[in-house]
């Protein structure tokens, strides 16, 4: 959201439809607000000691998501650390 204004303002960027700008902003908007409103008010119902646990595996299986749903597979020397994938 915070470069919105620059995509507009850039060149190619404008010759989307609007269409396409109303489908990108609710992709950007709605799922993601779906997807945290989801977590933290399953959060709000579990103890502290679950919900950190649950909190620090996330990125366990979003690594492992990635790998089993996408075919997506970690090599060595890649910066994994960063969220790359190569």
């Amino acid at each position: 959201m915070v470069l919105l204004p620059l995509a507009v303002c850039a060149g190619p960027a404008g010759s989307y439809s609007h269409e396409v700008w109303a489908l990108l902003a609710y992709l950007g908007l709605v799922p993601t607000a779906l997807g945290y409103l989801f977590f933290f008010r399953g959060i709000h119902f579990i103890r502290a000691s679950t919900a950190a646990i649950l909190t620090l595996i996330e990125p366990l299986v979003a690594i492992v998501s990635g790998v089993d749903f996408l075919c997506r597979t970690p090599r060595p020397g890649c910066d994994h650390r960063c969220g790359f994938c190569c």
